[in-house]
């Protein structure tokens, strides 16, 4: 009896510590080979060790329980392996984790970058810039953009108003009035001419002085090209032929052609001499030649009448005219 229940205890002990091959093909208990250990199992045991007759089996197992060592040490040897990788995982994960926090920290450092550079770009373009053609806070003008502003809207007779490089407006083009006198000449400064300035003005002629208003002069002798006392007397006294100076160191004085003396000229005046500005007196009131020969009658040249401001009928070359030299300055 007492050795049949060692042979119990030890069966149960047996079947605890094979539990983990009961789906083997042959448990180590199952003497009965159910394919599971159960209560009749320990039955036949005890019976076996009380000295009945009954028939117990548990064939296959020392080759059932080397195969299962086997694979047990199969396995170990995985888990090792498994164990190995993911201890090497777990380091490349802790570098990846290290990069990935270095990458933030550049990141944030770059975002900051970002938004000082983006508040510069901010300012930046709250300021005005000179030089991109549009008149903005702080600035009169810019580039060719003159905002609107002309030299007479400034309050000069004329001119041509700048822009300056610090989009400032320039103002040295304007001039105060049309014509200056100030000098021995008068200068126009809307055409851009300089006139002979007359004097003499007391109704004699005096052929020994070229500026004087009442001399009278032609424009040819006999033929057409330019041969008469204009040139041959005026013009050459004005250019310096005998006495080597030039009237206000000018050598290219000449007769004006008829648009330049219409620059000058008043249309349908009621009085002469019909002249735009006083500062061109003194003239006569009658004819003045310009350098232009009529193109439909040769024999004739242009003349410009001051009596009514009228410049394109054709006149004798050989009449007596009144003339008025100017240059292209």
């Amino acid at each position: 009896m007492q050795r049949g229940l060692q042979a119990g205890i030890a069966l149960a002990i047996l079947m605890t510590a094979n539990s983990a091959f009961a789906t083997l093909a042959a448990v180590c208990g199952d003497v009965n080979e159910t394919g599971t250990i159960t209560s009749s199992d320990a039955l036949l045991v005890l019976k076996k060790g009380v000295g009945q007759n009954v028939s117990l089996s548990c064939a296959g197992y020392d080759e059932e329980v080397a195969a299962c060592q086997s694979n047990l040490t199969t396995c170990n040897e995985d888990l090792s392996a498994t164990n190995a990788d993911l201890s090497s995982c777990n380091e490349n994960l802790s570098a990846a984790n290290a990069a990935l926090s270095s990458c933030n920290e550049d990141l944030s450092a770059a975002n900051a970058d970002l938004s000082s550079t983006n508040a510069d770009l901010q300012t930046c373009l709250s300021h005005p810039v000179c030089g991109n053609g549009l008149v903005e806070s702080g600035e009169e003008c810019d580039v060719q953009n003159l905002n609107g502003h002309t030299c007479a809207s400034l309050g000069f007779a004329g001119g041509t108003l700048a822009c300056s490089t610090g989009c400032a407006i320039d103002e040295s083009g304007c001039y105060e009035t049309r014509f200056d006198t100030s000098g021995v000449t008068t200068i126009d400064h809307q055409s851009g001419l300089e006139w002979e300035q007359k004097d003499g003005s007391d109704g004699s002629v005096n052929a020994v002085d070229p500026h004087d208003v009442d001399n009278k002069y032609t424009w040819t002798a006999s033929d057409t090209p330019p041969s008469g006392t204009a040139f041959t007397d005026f013009l050459a006294a004005l250019n310096g032929a005998s006495t080597g100076s030039c009237y206000a160191g000018h050598c290219d004085w000449r007769l004006p052609t008829p648009d330049e003396f219409a620059t000058i000229l008043l249309s349908d005046c009621p009085d002469g001499p019909c002249v735009v500005d006083s500062a061109l007196l003194p003239m006569r009131d009658g004819f003045y030649w310009t350098a232009a020969t009529d193109s439909v009658e040769h024999t004739g040249a242009i003349d410009a009448d001051l009596s009514s401001g009228f410049v394109g009928l054709g006149s004798d070359k050989t009449s007596n005219f009144f003339v008025r030299a100017v240059r292209s300055r």
